[in-house]
């Protein structure tokens, strides 16, 4: 199960809500390596918002942090990052951004009820909403997943220590 397969199941999904408590932690343990997906809305993607460049940064500081990276995981690290235009009463679009990012731990879980059942859930996640001039919405982005995967490898290594 690669990271192609498992977008689709996170397109087709609906996934459970997670966080970073230490139960959500615990669901990290054991975990060998993740794969990245990381998904831009198309208003993101017009305000600078660089998928590709969020993708390999993202690689990059998981395996800098001790995380180790596997395009073929079947654990991945999803980033989603969605943008929303302000607009002025004039209905003009305005210089200024909403944008939401989220930062989840998707992994195959099975279900207590029928063991034979499985699918994708979040067990671990952050988010951060924000608004930012247009200008910056790129940069910005930068930043926030920076902080984002930062939270997320002080988890992974809070119950995965080297």
């Amino acid at each position: 199960m690669g990271s192609r397969f498992l977008l689709a199941a996170l397109l087709l999904t609906p996934i459970a809500c997670a966080s970073d408590d230490k139960t959500d932690r615990a669901t990290l343990k054991g975990i060998k390596a993740v794969c990245v997906v990381v998904g831009v809305s198309a208003e993101a993607g017009r305000g600078g918002v660089d998928k590709n460049r969020l993708q390999t940064d993202i690689e990059g500081r998981l395996q800098r942090q001790g995380a180790p990276v596997d395009k073929n995981a079947n654990a991945c690290v999803y980033l989603n990052v969605r943008a929303l235009r302000a607009m002025g009463g004039n209905g003009k679009p305005l210089p200024l951004y909403a944008a939401d990012f989220r930062l989840e731990l998707l992994q195959t879980v099975a279900l207590t009820r029928e063991a034979t059942l499985k699918t994708f859930a979040s067990t671990w996640s952050s988010d951060n909403m924000t608004t930012v001039p247009a200008a910056d919405l790129g940069e910005t982005a930068m930043e926030i997943a920076d902080s984002l995967v930062d939270q997320f490898a002080v988890a992974y290594k809070s119950v995965n220590p080297q």
